[in-house]
């Protein structure tokens, strides 16, 4: 491992350190998978797993009943609000 590439990793194996959840890239693959014990070689694609995604949608009945919306809703003047959260 050259120091460019320790550089590199170090907020990675930071982020390990303090309980952050790791994900490797494989070769040929689209798919990040969660590591438990990463390994952390030089010249493989890691990451720190992102957290989900939240948006506040206002909408009406229609965007209920066109859209399945899975989150908490509210209705204010007339209009639903909802808090949707990316699934992981």
């Amino acid at each position: 491992m050259t120091r460019e590439n320790a550089k590199a990793l170090l907020p990675t194996i930071e982020a390990y350190a303090n309980g952050e959840t790791i994900q490797f890239l494989a070769r040929g693959k689209d798919i990040w998978e969660d590591l438990d014990h990463p390994s952390f070689l030089a010249g493989e694609n890691y990451r720190i797993k992102p957290k989900p995604r939240e948006w506040w949608i206002v909408g009406d009945t229609h965007f209920r009943n066109v859209h399945q919306v899975m989150g908490w809703s509210a209705n204010h003047n007339g209009a639903e609000i909802f808090h949707v959260i990316e699934a992981p």
